[in-house]
């Protein structure tokens, strides 16, 4: 019996090792890989889909440390239909492990994009903690522009989107995951931060070196443009790239280089784009919504008769949204205490004021505790007036209380009356 089972598991090892050393698992070769570490998505004619994808071309070597990127795009009626016509146009199989960020077009949120997000997160091709952006324009002319910040476009933009997470900024940042668990709930709505694209006068690194290969990249998409895919930039070993100073084949070579902001943030109710953000409604929904280690907020107030500009740290800060319902009309109260400390006043201070180390003065707290209570005062405004329930107070009531939610939800935002206390407090 034993030397059976001996036999038994020095088969099992030889079968082992002979399937090892002979077959590679069906591993696709790396030479036949696209990485795609940007996906871009906008509307196109016909209800189809226009998907631009940014793929990263490894190629460095001694005489170089950077790496190229190439930008394709092709049109379907789907989203993974589209990839598989630039996998069958390349004889690329498309790699979506490494996709950290997907851009949405701003002609394709206006209808019900909501479906391509279940997809995406249902799909085991692609990674859940992908962060979600919305371009101001098109997708495809934001990856593939010129940017001094990296080689890569898409890497500059996520060095914005995923800026020191443990601060609070003025950019909402959601992935695939939270954001489709957001519109699944009974508050049903989500928000994107809405990546605008700003030109510079910057000169972009290398811009004379690869002149010659830009005219001949160019030239090569240009001949491309009636073909099903197109190929927008493409890399040339010596570092070029859509990106990150190095112009891209797929605009001009005079093209300015740009930089992103993402400090304006869209919100959605029912799938339906609703409402914009300004920058400083953005950072102040971040801070009634997660905790702060540090931000700066500028502030102007009056003193001795002079106005003076500011800019005050804020060190942490406590906050609490309730709701109660008092004979059938639901009350919110939002609460928000800061701990801030001076960081920069644009006046001439005496000596008295200069020995108050990072003290705020009184004047400059009540300043802050005004301006914070008109943009408190602001969200909840375009919340009642788009029915966006970005509080996720119908959550909060449907816990509490499932009958007085099923009584509520239709008519919420009419009957409900809110209240706002702000309070600042020196670090000090």
């Amino acid at each position: 019996m034993i030397y059976k089972r001996a036999k038994i598991i020095f088969l099992l090892f030889i079968f082992c090792m002979v399937a090892y050393f002979t077959n590679d698992f069906q591993l696709i070769n790396i030479e036949k890989t696209a990485i795609i570490i940007a996906l871009g998505v906008d509307k196109a004619k016909n209800q189809e889909l226009e998907v631009t994808v940014q793929i990263a071309v490894p190629q460095a070597s001694n005489q170089t440390s950077t790496n190229s990127d190439a930008i394709l795009s092709a049109k379907d009626k789907t989203l993974y239909g589209a990839l598989e016509k630039i996998s069958l146009e390349t004889g690329w199989y498309p790699k979506l492990t490494f996709c950290n960020l997907i851009v949405f077009g701003q002609d394709l949120i206006k209808d019900n994009f909501m479906p391509i997000l279940e997809y995406i997160l249902t799909s085991n091709r692609f990674q859940n903690s992908a962060v979600v952006a919305v371009a101001e324009e098109k997708a495809k002319d934001l990856l593939n522009s010129t940017t001094p910040l990296d080689y890569i476009s898409s890497f500059a933009l996520q060095k914005i989107l995923l800026r020191n997470l443990d601060r609070t900024s003025s950019v909402c940042v959601l992935d695939v995951r939270k954001l489709c668990a957001l519109s699944r709930s009974r508050s049903d709505f989500c928000y994107m931060p809405l990546v605008k694209n700003k030109k510079t006068d910057d000169k972009s690194q290398g811009d004379s070196q690869n002149s010659g290969g830009q005219s001949q990249n160019s030239q090569s998409s240009s001949n491309s443009d009636n073909n099903q895919i197109n190929f927008l930039a493409s890399g040339d070993g010596s570092g070029s790239s859509g990106s990150g100073g190095l112009p891209s084949a797929g605009g001009a070579s005079n093209d300015k280089p740009s930089v992103f902001d993402a400090s304006s943030t869209l919100l959605f109710s029912n799938g339906k784009f609703v409402s914009t953000l300004t920058k400083d409604q953005t950072h102040c929904f971040n801070m009634i919504t997660q905790k702060v280690k540090e931000t700066f907020i500028p502030i102007t107030f009056e003193r001795e008769n002079k106005q003076i500009d500011a800019l005050i740290s804020i060190v942490s800060n406590r906050y609490k949204v309730k709701i109660s319902i008092e004979n059938g009309i639901p009350k919110l109260e939002v609460n928000l205490t800061l701990i801030c400390e001076k960081e920069e006043t644009y006046a001439n201070e005496n000596l008295y004021e200069l020995a108050k180390f990072n003290k705020v003065s009184q004047q400059a707290i009540t300043a802050l505790e005004k301006k914070m209570t008109k943009d408190i005062q602001s969200l909840l405004d375009i919340s009642k007036e788009n029915n966006c329930d970005f509080l996720q107070i119908k959550e909060l009531i449907y816990r509490k209380s499932p009958k007085e939610y099923y009584a509520l939800k239709d008519n919420l935002f009419e009957l409900l009356d809110y209240t706002v206390n702000v309070t600042c407090k020196n670090y000090r």
